[in-house]
């Protein structure tokens, strides 16, 4: 039996590989952990009855969340009881001087909350109990990426805090106001770091099983980036601070969890191996690369699936590897506050397409690595994983660039009610905090695009209301026409609809998997791009990222085909053969070679490989000398190869392609591009991150 042994000089893949599988393995072990922790801690749970209980305030903290967001969450959570809305930057406590009941909600300017459960959860508080933990939904799951990723770590969280591990849950905390007024939210700090220190003063958490608010998803790249990278941030900062406090099992659950949280780092050292792979030339193991990779793969699926069917949810590979993805610059991100346990305040603002410039770097990595080696043939397993690896990552990146929702502001929901234009009765598809797709035989002559429109609506609750719109969009089509409406939150009229898309929201989280496939809305919040530079900036980047995905993926795959390109880098073989010409040679049989060949001879001792004509073939026993001379030079060369070793010959020549890249190589040209990335990047970091317009502070009525 063969036995696998590893290589010597090739422990940086085995290393990689190894710390991306255990860093895979830790929020496994966290629930396991967590689950024989909870056996010793009892909590207190809110027993559903149905008495009205106490009213909440909800205090709407402002954010980098679009104005019409924010307004239409704080329409919709003035349906469920008093609101402060706080302005961004503004400290807690001037909210909570116009607070006048006894629980306060916090949650962003994306989140509405669910009344009936948040006032179940204020019966729970008295003089011991001074916060409630319950959770939060995202309205829909048709955001810009499948939210699995923030399901399962808010599931690993709540597991975590049935083990006593006091951790802050965003838009989901209800805490009592007067503790939060004789003991102000740290600033520059985790807030868990607040109920830790409550705990240690004797008080306690109760924990709620119902969905305490509900979040609208980011629809689109430009407010999905920013969102994520917070939270993510604000996460891994709250584990952090609570892996050194408290008993030796917490530390050790909330530094698992920590891991989950930035396990960018695992993912990286996934990627890293292509590029490893490439480097070393060849696979660090003499047992067969397939073998070994889908052993890897494996291992790695079993402990995914696991994890989700521990926590209640169904593994659905593409969606989780899909959110993994397109949450990893927020992981990234977050590495940092997994050290200090801090969050300083960005100052400048997130990128619109991180994977795609991932996507590139990666791919030049690679690249750089497979491509015209000096010696010797590269590896098609390196080769082949280098190739799987850059297009998985394409793929999702380049979703970002074509994705259609760009500028749809706010997820939407199924809602099936009678709406009546002009006589006509319709039905609804679906809705949002802002507008709704209604389909009936409506005459597009009266139904026209930016004009306004009154709807009567029968809503689910038996009542009729009529609601000021303005057409966003109409399209016939067999089935009628579909009208695409706009509400402004702000009208006197959006108050009963409101309503509805709150109740909506909470009646469809059995119906989350149809909402993604309901087949509806125009864009009802789509703005323009703002001029002829932001659509050539457009233009420019995606020329650009399918440039460099078609070139350097059609090079590998012709190495993967046993092909090398090869770039000309001097002019011994001008007129054939210029500078910046690319050869792509092939591998072949010494002992096929011929007269008049053009042959790349292997560089040895340090020397570059040199691509000329053979002249003359002389056998010597096993060997053949190969003699060759470039054809715009005087005097050839002779070397040595077995006769049935690799050479590679010229199959074809592309004229003038790698002149960029030897371009590149000079020490002028890599000074400039160096300049110009260090001004980029301070550019970015320096730039101010934009203001979201403050509102107001102070009571709404109900």
């Amino acid at each position: 039996m063969a036995v696998a042994t590893a290589r010597p000089g090739r422990w940086p893949v085995g290393l990689a590989v190894a710390i991306a599988l255990a860093w895979s393995t830790a929020p496994l072990l966290a629930d396991l952990l967590a689950r024989r922790l909870a056996r010793r801690t009892e909590h207190a749970h809110v027993t559903p009855h149905t008495s009205g209980g106490p009213s909440v305030t909800t205090i709407l903290r402002r954010g980098d969340e679009p104005e019409e967001v924010a307004l239409a969450s704080q329409r919709m959570a003035e349906q469920a009881g008093p609101v402060v809305v706080l302005p961004a930057g503004e400290p807690l406590e001037v909210a909570l001087g116009a607070v006048r009941t006894d629980a306060v909600l916090l949650v962003s300017g994306r989140s509405v909350p669910e009344p009936d459960a948040c006032r179940r959860a204020a019966d729970l508080l008295d003089d011991r109990v001074g916060w409630v933990t319950g959770r939060t939904e995202p309205f829909s799951s048709e955001g810009f990426v499948p939210d699995s990723l923030d399901a399962l770590s808010a599931r690993l969280r709540e597991r975590a805090r049935r083990a006593d591990l006091a951790l802050w849950e965003p838009d989901a905390t209800l805490v009592r106001a007067d503790l939060l007024r004789e003991h102000p939210l740290p600033v520059g700090h985790p807030w868990g770091t607040w109920l830790r220190a409550r705990r240690d003063e004797g008080l306690r958490g109760a924990l709620s099983d119902a969905v305490l608010s509900y979040r609208s998803s980011p629809a689109d790249a430009e407010s999905f980036w920013p969102d994520t990278i917070a939270r993510q941030r604000a996460a891994a900062a709250d584990l952090a601070r609570a892996a050194r406090h408290g008993r030796a099992g917490r530390r050790v659950l909330a530094l698992l969890l920590l891991l989950h949280e930035a396990y960018a780092v695992g993912l990286l050292a996934w990627l890293a191996v292509p590029v490893l792979l490439g480097a070393s030339g060849e696979f660090p193991s003499t047992v067969s690369p397939w073998w070994a990779l889908g052993a890897v793969g494996a291992c790695s699926a079993l402990c995914s699936t696991s994890l989700r069917t521990a926590q209640g949810l169904r593994p659905r590979p593409r969606e989780d590897l899909s959110a993994a993805l397109h949450h990893l610059p927020g992981s990234l991100a977050a590495v940092p506050a997994s050290l200090t346990g801090r969050l300083r305040r960005r100052r400048g603002a997130a990128p619109r397409r991180p994977l795609v410039w991932a996507a590139l770097a990666l791919t030049v990595l690679a690249g750089a690595s497979l491509l015209d080696r000096g010696e010797g043939a590269t590896s098609k397993a390196s080769v082949g994983t280098s190739l799987a690896a850059l297009a998985l990552l394409w793929a999702y990146s380049m979703r970002s660039l074509v994705q259609r929702s760009w500028r749809r502001r706010t997820a939407r929901l199924p809602l099936d009610l009678v709406a009546t234009i002009d006589g006509v009765e319709g039905r609804t598809l679906d809705a949002s905090p802002g507008g709704l797709a209604v389909r009936g035989d409506f005459d597009t002559a009266t139904v026209r695009r930016g004009e306004p429109l009154e709807v009567g609506l029968d809503l689910d609750d038996g009542n009729r209301t009529t609601l000021h719109t303005t057409v966003a969009s109409v399209r016939a089509g067999a089935r009628g026409t579909l009208v695409g409406l706009q509400v402004d939150p702000d009208d006197e009229s959006a108050g009963p609809w409101l309503a509805q898309v709150l109740r909506a929201a909470s009646q469809s989280q059995g119906l989350r998997d149809r909402s993604s496939r309901v087949t509806t809305i125009v864009d009802t919040e789509a703005r323009r791009l703002r001029g002829r530079l932001a659509r050539l900036g457009e233009r420019v980047v995606h020329g650009l990222a399918a440039a460099v995905s078609i070139v350097l993926v059609a090079a590998l795959a012709l190495v993967l085909l046993g092909f090398r390109p090869l770039v000309i880098r001097s002019g011994s073989m001008e007129p054939t053969l210029r500078i910046g010409d690319v050869v792509l040679a092939e591998q072949v049989p010494a002992h096929e070679l011929r007269r008049g060949d053009v042959v790349t001879q292997p560089g040895r001792g340090g020397m570059e490989s040199m691509t000329h004509r053979v002249v003359s073939l002389r056998p010597r026993g096993d060997a053949l000398t190969v003699s060759t001379r470039g054809d715009a030079n005087e005097i050839g060369e002779s070397w040595t190869v077995r006769r049935d070793g690799l050479v590679g010959r010229m199959r074809w020549a592309v004229p003038w392609v790698g002149r960029i890249g030897t371009g590149v190589r000079t020490s002028g040209a890599q000074l400039a591009l160096g300049s110009a990335a260090l001004v980029l990047a301070l550019v970015v970091v320096l730039r101010p991150s934009r203001g979201t317009g403050a509102t107001r502070v102070g009571p709404t009525p109900a």
